[in-house]
C-alpha cells in the first residue's frame, strides 16, 4: 500500500478540482476550446453570465437552516435517541 502524506493528497485534490473547474468553463463557453474563447475578447459581463450559468447547474446550494431549527432537531433528537445526533430538517 503506499503511503502518501497530507501534502501530496492536497496537490492533487487541488489538481483535480483545477482542472474540473476549467474543463466545465470550456464545456459551457461556447467555444471549441478555452483558447478561442479567449481570443473572442469576451466581457467582463460575458464572463460574469457564464460563471452564474455555471454556478446554476453545477453548484447545489445548502439549505439555510435558523438557529432555532437547529437547536430544535437537536433537542427532539436527544429525547427521542438519548443522542445529540442532528436529525434531517
Amino acid at each position: 500500500m503506499v503511503n502518501l502524506d497530507y501534502h501530496t493528497l492536497l496537490a492533487t485534490l487541488n489538481q483535480v478540482c483545477k482542472g474540473l473547474i476549467l474543463n466545465t468553463w470550456q464545456i459551457n463557453c461556447g467555444h471549441t476550446s478555452l483558447s478561442e474563447f479567449g481570443k473572442s475578447k469576451p466581457t467582463a459581463e460575458n464572463l460574469i453570465q457564464i460563471a452564474h450559468g455555471i454556478i446554476k447547474k453545477y453548484v447545489t446550494p445548502l439549505p439555510h437552516v435558523s438557529t432555532e431549527d437547529l437547536e430544535e432537531a437537536l433537542e427532539s433528537n436527544g429525547e427521542e435517541s438519548g443522542q445529540t445526533q442532528m436529525k434531517t430538517i
